[in-house]
């Protein structure tokens, strides 16, 4: 059976960030994307712009009982999806502004949210990976109830796949999370997964007491 447009359109959205498109692809309902490969025109990779990460001691594999936050329930759209005519042309990339660094609470909070991100997707537990996005990227991602994928929808209330160890996404490095000047803060994450490394720029934002994932962009050298 083909492929929609909205699911070709949302597979290749999703390969602006390598954290985002294992997430999503966990399910074996979307054909899986170039992981951190840009497609032409359809994503938004750009230059590392976060501060680098420090390597972790070890590599880390989030299990996927670690994935514990409540699910999204069904599909819902937090807002009307702008017509095409009426939507302003994409803001471009936040940069970090000189200011003290976030305090350590705030770190930690950034890096439980990247952990349990990891480990849902290690999970295939889709509900769970969306309730650590924030309502704009689920709605940047899926759009509405009308334009999502059927089998998507279907995913969000069908039990996931545990992803096969040998193919489990690891945590190599967190950045320091660096302020955006609106209330958001940057992250760089590095990953792994079959040998395979990514490198991404998180964006994060409040909502109600945790920092969730709000964009992300594959880094990519200049020149490239």
């Amino acid at each position: 059976m083909g492929m929609g447009t909205g699911t070709r359109a949302m597979a290749a959205r999703l390969t602006a960030g390598a954290l985002l498109a294992v997430v999503v692809t966990a399910t074996p309902l979307l054909p899986r994307p170039t992981l951190g490969a840009p497609a032409a025109g359809a994503v938004r990779a750009v230059p590392g712009i976060a501060a680098q990460a420090t390597p972790m001691a070890e590599p880390v594999v989030p299990q996927p009982d670690e994935c514990r936050v409540a699910p999204r329930t069904g599909f819902t759209v937090p807002r009307e999806v702008p017509s095409a005519e009426a939507s302003p042309a994409a803001a471009p990339v936040a940069t970090p502004v000189a200011a003290e660094p976030v305090d350590a609470a705030v770190a930690e909070a950034v890096a439980a949210t990247i952990r349990e991100a990891v480990a849902c997707r290690n999970a295939g537990d889709l509900p769970r990976a969306y309730a650590l996005f924030t309502d704009d990227l689920v709605l940047d991602l899926l759009g509405s109830a009308e334009t999502v994928p059927p089998e998507i929808v279907a995913a969000l209330v069908e039990p996931g796949r545990r992803a096969p160890r040998a193919s489990r996404l690891e945590l190599v490095a967190i950045g320091p999370p660096t302020p955006l000047g609106d209330g958001r803060v940057l992250a760089r994450v590095e990953t792994r997964s079959a040998g395979v490394a990514y490198v991404d720029d998180l964006v994060f934002r409040e909502v109600a007491g945790r920092w969730l994932i709000d964009d992300a962009f594959a880094v990519v050298e200049e020149g490239e």
